[in-house]
């Protein structure tokens, strides 16, 4: 089952589309390995897994690394509302701590960079004036299906596809009765506002880096793949309960 997601992982939307531009794919296959230590880290109060996979991420690529940073943070939110109250403290101090460790691990390429991107023609970009909404709703979770072609270069739409299947497995999850209703809520919930951000102007501006990028668009989608694909993966280990 584990091997299937993985392999879901790796072929989906995000991938098709930017497969030439391998500079993209090194947290492609960190973030996975940068959640799993977030889990480690407030969960078992293991820090070393988050803080190497995090700092890596940094280094490879800064512009992929500033949204699974933002991810980092809701997920963290969904994490830490599972814990018991007296263990929200001591796992708050590690989050943060580790997390500054591991960015001013990175510093060493970071510094330089944002002095780069002074010099760049998107710098001083400014917030978006007014609210515009790029799609709805059901045009885009019609790039879930089989054959949508995928979008590299023009539009926003997101390249979300990993199996057409994705609509059966998470209406299962939401009904599985093995799975606390908090716990799907949660996660549920947090892939409703993925779709919301690849839709709005104004989340799709901070998901960017506080810019819209230049072509290549909704670049967090690889995460929306991922967190799907837990929700796949969860259902089918507990499929007494469906």
């Amino acid at each position: 089952i584990l091997s299937m997601t993985a392999v879901f992982y790796a072929l989906g939307g995000f991938s098709c589309a930017y497969n030439w531009n391998i500079m993209w794919l090194d947290v492609l296959w960190l973030a996975p390995l940068v959640i799993l230590g977030l889990e480690l880290l407030v969960t078992q109060k293991k820090i070393a897994t988050y803080y190497i996979a995090l700092a890596l991420s940094v280094l490879s690529n800064y512009y992929l690394s500033i949204m699974v940073c933002l991810f980092l943070v809701l997920y963290f939110v969904i994490l830490l509302c599972e814990l018991k109250k007296d263990e929200r403290k001591g796992a708050c101090l590690r989050f943060f701590g580790v997390s500054l460790l591991a960015g001013a691990t990175g510093a060493v390429l970071l510094l330089p960079e944002i002095k780069m991107l002074s010099y760049t023609v998107n710098d001083g970009a400014g917030f978006p004036q007014a609210m515009t909404w790029y799609f709805n709703l059901w045009d885009e979770l019609a790039h879930f299906c089989a054959g949508v072609e995928v979008v590299a270069l023009k539009d926003h739409w997101p390249n979300i596809y990993c199996g057409a299947a994705i609509f059966l497995f998470v209406a299962l999850y939401a009904m599985n009765r093995k799975i606390p209703w908090k716990k799907k809520a949660a996660r549920l919930a947090l892939a409703a506002f993925f779709l919301l951000s690849f839709a709005n102007n104004y989340l799709d501006f901070v998901w960017h880096g506080f810019h819209f990028p230049n072509g290549m668009p909704a670049r967090q989608s690889f995460l929306l793949i991922f967190l799907l694909l837990t929700m796949v993966y969860e259902t089918l280990i507990h499929m007494e309960g469906n």
